[in-house]
């Protein structure tokens, strides 16, 4: 019962209660619950508020209804998911309706109804009872908002009003997250006794599961309710404010309140948030009373409070109840005893249970149970633990429990302060008959002793361990106790580190920790990790990567995607590679890659790496090298010697070749000393087979790019190269050497020896490359591979088949190209086959090569190449200045065409770049010929060279052609001029012509500026008029006197000598009879009638008017007016007809020609016409301009007319769209197909092409940048 003297006292700290409640809430959701300090700050603001002290004002913070974020690992590995109670939660202001009611979060809104939405049953929909079958058994009522929570409890209490039976059994699943009351925490008022003073405002909650008033019968709920993992938010259930009408609730004292009462079900999955549970007696955050009940997977934050059994998750347990995987974040008070963070008189078992909420009461307190009997039967606390702090007014207080019987607790802990008055204890307050076993509490928050009074109980590894052991993985270590199964852990590195144990988590193993990193060094202590190492030494002290205390490596980092390694354009979990920063994570990788690592990590010859920097083994190595009379070092022994990656066996033969990929990222590795002759004997494998295979790599079929060897000495007898000793299939690219490079056979300045279609592209040597026999090259020395783009500018030397680039090369059958590669060392042999790029070449093509270096021989020697056979040598240059013999030493069944000697001049100009870019699109060779970076030579890549043609006479012939080479392309210029004569028009005695252009030179006359119609002299003279008289009046004849007239010309009105006109006769009217004789001058006046006969011959003189009628044929000499004639406009003038633009070409009267510019608006459909007439002239159109279509993203079709001839640069450059291209014309050639004309059209484009044109268009057409997926056909 109650004690009287604490009545008034309880009542007055209600709201303190209430206050503390929430404020550790609102902390708790803005601290880090994996920080034991904010756990710390927790529990010490609630004390403050419960005692009055408001700490910072803490208690006086705004509503929250924040919940704490749940601990990581077993209880803690359910997520804390749905927590935003605005998230995947039934809205309560959702109206609804059935047909008969409105509701409103599942309450009738209807005036004078209070009925609520009845939950949903399902049949075979869910698999209620966990057996791992859905059946038609399976049946559950869903239930997704407050009225059907409401409903659901009506079912289970009693006979609801529409007549369903009650149902103790009934079956239940959670749909959303549901709130019965918001922000209920926030919203309570009491008075000065505790008393909540405004719970009518709250709609009650009634308990599922009640003792029937009228006949005391226990109507335990008996079903299954899986909360799915939402939460439900809001009730109220303080059974003082029980309605007389549920008078069931306030019988036996106000008892079993929760959102169970009675209950013997299983209830998994749920949350309950920001709730309200008072009552007397089994008072629980889930239920009240748990009689043969099973609660998992569930955890509560509610406030709780009552008199006596009042627990977290529940008040009262018995009859073989379970209840595993929960958790209390609320706050706990009972005004007498039994008070606990889980349970609070317990008869059953607790397992992976914990609390982080304050626990407060009179007597039997405790973190996790108030008080636990077994009575006849031994109940488990097992795996449980207690963070919140535990506050007892009197007797038997305790971190785990205040009073425990009969009982077995086992791996637990508690790491909270402790208060009370007697029998108070970090684990126990008070036990009886009771086994503690591997249970520990944090002796620096409380520092008295585990068990505060034992009787007739044992404690076997249950004591006080400080703060430290919680946060270095000690405890956690212990608490796992061996077992297989990970039931402890704690995360002790990295982002995420936790300073306590939890349940689950990462496992924790216990580890003998050395001083150093090896066993000399001494112990130094015992250690906690989650790595699963036994023994843990001292770190290795590094120095670029090797330790110098036991001359380990440091191991390379392995990485899984993060770098495009197998660069595809993709970056996924199957691109592993391997960090390498320094030189001992190189050495380390060797040993990966050549065997078994000591520390057991098995041989890798497929491992990938990157390196992160560059790398310097040994210091100026090559300055540092001492040698005798015969070339060999004498103080090797003073470097750190490079065993290559990828080696034979010697005690089996096998070849182990390196065949991952190893990417340089445009790092350097320097000082590299690849002795083989200064290997020591535990490495004899490098000496196996006459010391051979010795360069970065040994024996390689990898993939290698973006490296680079500096200040490295790699020497051997056979297959020695500065990045490789021999390639059976491997890559090498974008790499280059600076090493010194010794050998016998087979030397080369990257690669000793290649084959079985090995690739080097974009390398270069620049290291000084010896052989004291054969097969010496500054690229390769024997090779049966692709070499492309690469060069060398190191000086080669060797007896015979040497080589600027290779000694020896191979085809095997199999044509190998030596290509795009040039050589600028010298190249000095003893014997025979020696030239600038190969010694030997057979069954091989060298393409686009050249050599500007002196070459020295005996025998076979060749400014290209010593010794030749079956080899096709095209477009391959040497400087006939350096090396004056010829191109090749010795031909034999072998072609060169284009392959010639050249003088430094042509290197020097530009020439030889323009000829070994060999007319490719894509740019290959260049060569900067102006500017501040003007090169002597040509290069790979660079600037593009063109050359430029300037014509000495209008002939235009290769006799009168000068060629320059430049950076731009240039119009094509000319040393004469083509001068122009403008159109003159004829006279009457004097000749014209036509507008024409005469040669300075020559004399020779063209219709065009540009000099390509030539015409004859009288095909530009316009003939003279002639002239064209008419008489002109001047005196008219009068009877007193005679007139006077003359002939003018009316064009160039040249005059006559006048001429006298009669007098008129004196009399006005005519004779009645004509004259027999004609008068000796005509009439002043015409006839009024013509005569009836023409004269028998042409009057001598013309008419003084013209005939009012045009003669019936035509004159036998031109008009005295002819018309006006129809000028063509000069050459370049713009010209617009139906909204396209063209532009003269040619002026020519016989055949003038346009250009197509575009259009002025983007269309979808477009045809380039045969011919347009603008301003009564018709053209020719013979061409479309450069960028005349350029990004039209509206053009789908195009017509191209016949008379086009040339398509300009980038015509259609960007028609995405552009699908269907018809074209006319029969007269396209490669060269006057501008480049990119066609690229980026569509991918499915459709060519329509004369016949005969199919196959050649084809080329065009895909060369200027149409996809291979696009069809030409008729």
């Amino acid at each position: 019962m109650m004690e009287k003297s604490r009545n008034r006292a309880v009542g007055r700290q209600v709201r303190k209660m209430i206050a503390a409640a929430m404020a550790a809430m609102l902390v708790f959701a803005s601290a880090n619950v994996a920080d034991v300090n904010a756990e710390e700050t927790v529990l010490a603001v609630s004390e403050n508020a419960v005692t009055g002290e408001t700490g910072s004002g803490v208690v006086e913070a705004e509503k929250n209804t924040g919940e704490p974020e749940v601990e990581n690992g077993g209880a803690e590995n359910r997520e804390a998911e749905n927590t935003d109670l605005d998230a995947e939660t039934a809205d309560p202001d959702t109206e609804t309706a059935d047909g008969t009611h409105t509701y409103k979060n599942g309450f009738c809104t209807d005036d004078g109804c209070d009925a609520y939405e009845p939950a949903v049953l399902t049949t075979g929909k869910y698999d209620i009872d966990a057996n791992g079958e859905i059946t038609n058994s399976d049946e559950a009522y869903e239930i997704g908002n407050a009225g059907q929570l409401y409903w659901f409890a009506g079912l289970v209490n009693g006979t609801l009003t529409d007549g369903t039976a009650q149902n103790l059994k009934a079956n239940a699943v959670l749909t959303a997250d549901i709130i019965v009351n918001k922000d209920l925490l926030t919203s309570i008022n009491t008075d000065d006794d505790g008393k909540v003073t405004n719970g009518t405002s709250f709609r009650i909650w009634l308990p599922i599961g009640k003792i029937n008033s009228d006949n005391g019968e226990r109507m335990l709920y008996a079903g299954i309710f899986d909360g799915k993992e939402h939460s439900i938010s809001g009730l109220y259930a303080n059974l003082y404010d029980v309605p007389v009408e549920d008078s069931e609730y306030a019988f036996n004292k106000k008892s079993f309140a929760g959102l169970f009462g009675l209950y013997a079900g299983v209830t998994r999955n749920l949350r309950i948030l920001d709730s309200y549970m008072r009552g007397e007696y089994n008072i629980g955050g889930i239920c009240g009373s748990a009689e043969g009940g099973t609660i998992q997977n569930c955890d509560s934050t509610a406030t709780v409070y009552g008199e006596f059994y009042v627990g977290g998750i529940c008040g009262h347990s018995q009859s073989n109840s379970i209840i595993e995987n929960c958790y209390n974040a609320g706050y706990i008070y009972g005004a007498d005893g039994s008070i606990g963070g889980i349970c609070g008189d317990n008869y059953s078992t607790i397992e992976s249970c914990y609390n982080i909420g304050i626990i407060e009461g009179n007597f039997s307190v405790g973190g996790i149970v108030g008080e636990s009997f077994g009575l006849g039967n031994t109940i488990w606390i097992k795996d449980c633990y207690n963070r919140g702090n535990v506050i007892g007014d009197t007797k038997d207080i305790g971190g785990i429990g205040g009073y425990i019987g009969y009982s077995l607790v086992e791996n637990c802990y508690s790491q909270a302060t402790v208060s009370g008055n007697t029998n108070v204890g970090g684990i126990c307050g008070n036990s009886n008959k009771v086994d503690f076993q591997n249970t520990y509490y944090d002796s620096n928050l409380y520092t008295g002793n585990a068990i505060g009074y034992l009787k007739d109980a044992t404690t076997e590894k249950t004591e006080g361990k400080p703060s430290q052991a919680f946060e270095s993985g000690e405890i956690a270590y212990l608490l796992q106790a061996g077992r297989e199964e990970a039931i402890w852990g704690q995360t002790l590195s990295g982002n995420d580190v936790q300073a306590y144990p939890v349940l689950g988590g990462a496992k924790v193993y216990q580890v003998t920790e050395y001083k150093g990193c090896i066993e000399s060094t001494g112990i130094a202590g015992t250690t906690y990790n989650n790595a699963n190492a036994p023994v843990v030494f001292g770190p290795h002290v590094y120095e670029n990567g090797f330790c110098t205390i036991c001359s380990a490596y440091e191991p390379a980092v392995l990485t899984t995607g993060k770098y495009d390694i197998d660069a595809n354009g993709e970056i996924t979990n199957s691109d592993e590679a391997y960090e390498i920063g320094n030189a001992g994570q190189l050495y380390w990788f060797a040993g990966l890659v050549n065997g078994t690592l000591t520390d057991g990590t098995a041989q890798n010859l497929k491992a990938n790496a990157v390196l992160t920097a560059d790398i310097i083994v040994n210091k100026d190595l090559l300055t540092s090298i001492n040698t005798d009379d015969d070339g060999k070092v004498t103080n090797g022994t003073s470097f750190r010697i490079w065993l290559p990656i990828g080696k034979i066996n010697s005690d089996n033969g096998e070849r182990m070749l390196y065949a991952g990929i190893f990417d340089g990222k445009e790092h350097s590795i320097s000082g590299l000393y690849a002795n083989l002759y200064d290997v020591p004997v535990e490495d004899s494998e490098y000496a196996f087979n006459k010391k051979s295979f010795a360069g970065l790599f040994g024996l390689y079929a990898g993939v290698t790019r973006n490296l680079r060897i500096l200040d490295s000495y790699m020497r051997g007898e056979y297959n020695i190269g500065g990045i490789c000793g021999s390639a059976e299939g491997g890559t090498i690219q974008n790499c280059d050497s600076t090493a010194t490079v010794y050998g016998e056979f087979y030397v080369g300045g990257i690669c000793g020896h290649s084959q079985s279609n090995s690739i080097i592209e974009n390398c270069y040597n620049a290291g000084y490359i010896y052989g004291a026999d054969g097969s010496i090259g500054g690229i390769c020395g024997d090779n049966y591979s692709t070499i492309e783009s690469c060069y060398n500018i190191g000086i080669i030397e060797g007896n015979f088949s040497v080589g600027g680039i290779v000694g020896e090369s191979f085809g095997l059958g199999n044509t190998i190209w030596i290509k795009d590669c040039y050589n600028r060392g010298n190249v000095i042999g003893d014997t025979e086959k020696i030239g600038g790029i190969g010694g030997y070449i057979s069954y091989s093509l060298v393409e686009n090569c050249y050599s500007q270096a002196t070459v020295s021989g005996n025998t076979n020697v060749g400014g290209i190449c010593g010794n030749g056979y079956k080899a096709d040598f095209q477009n391959a240059y040497y400087d006939s200045n350096l090396y004056t013999g010829d191109a090749i030493g010795c031909l034999k069944d072998a072609t060169a065409e284009k392959t010639e000697g050249k003088p430094s001049q042509a290197f020097e100009s530009g020439e030889i770049a323009y000829l070994l870019q060999a007319g490719r699109e894509e740019l290959v060779w260049g060569q900067t010929l102006s500017g501040n970076d003007v090169q002597a030579y040509p290069v790979l890549g660079g600037a593009r060279v063109y050359q430029n043609i300037t014509y000495q006479d209008c002939a235009k012939d290769e006799a009168h052609t000068v060629y320059t080479y430049a950076n731009e392309q240039k119009q094509e210029s000319y040393d004469y001029t083509l001068q122009e004569v403008k159109a003159k028009e004829p006279k009457c005695t004097e000749a014209g012509n036509k507008a024409y252009y005469k040669c300075s030179v020559c004399g020779k006359l063209y219709t065009d500026q540009e000099g390509t119609n030539e015409v004859s002299a009288n095909t530009v003279v316009v003939p003279a008029k002639g002239h064209s008289f008419t008489w002109i009046i001047d005196r008219e004849a009068t009877e007193q006197a005679e007139g006077s007239r003359h002939e003018e010309c009316s064009i160039c009105h040249e005059k006559k000598a006048a001429v006298a006109i009669p007098k008129l006769p004196s009399s006005t009217q005519p004779s009645q009879k004509p004259s027999e004789q004609p008068s000796g001058s005509p009439s002043q006046k015409p006839s009024e009638s013509p005569s009836q006969k023409p004269s028998e011959s042409p009057s001598q003189k013309p008419s003084e008017q013209p005939s009012e009628s045009p003669s019936q044929k035509p004159s036998g000499s031109p008009s005295q007016q002819p018309g006006q004639d129809i000028k063509v406009p000069a050459k370049g003038t713009k010209l617009t007809a139906k909204g396209a633009s063209y532009q003269v070409t040619s002026a020519a009267e016989k055949n003038p020609t346009v250009v197509y510019k575009g259009s002025k608006k983007q269309k979808a459909s477009v045809t380039i016409p045969d011919t347009v007439t603008i301003d009564k002239v018709t053209y020719k159109v013979t061409s479309i301009a450069a960028n005349a279509f350029k990004n039209n993203k509206k053009l789908k079709k195009v017509v191209i007319g016949k008379n086009v001839t040339k398509i300009g640069k980038k015509a259609f450059y960007g028609c995405s769209k552009l699908k269907k291209i018809t074209v006319k014309t029969t007269k396209l050639t490669k060269k006057n197909v501008g480049s990119q004309a066609f690229k980026g059209i569509h991918k499915k484009a459709a060519f329509k092409v004369p016949k005969k044109k199919i196959s050649s268009y084809r080329k065009i057409f895909r060369a200027r940048g149409a996809a291979k997926t696009t069809k030409v056909t008729k």
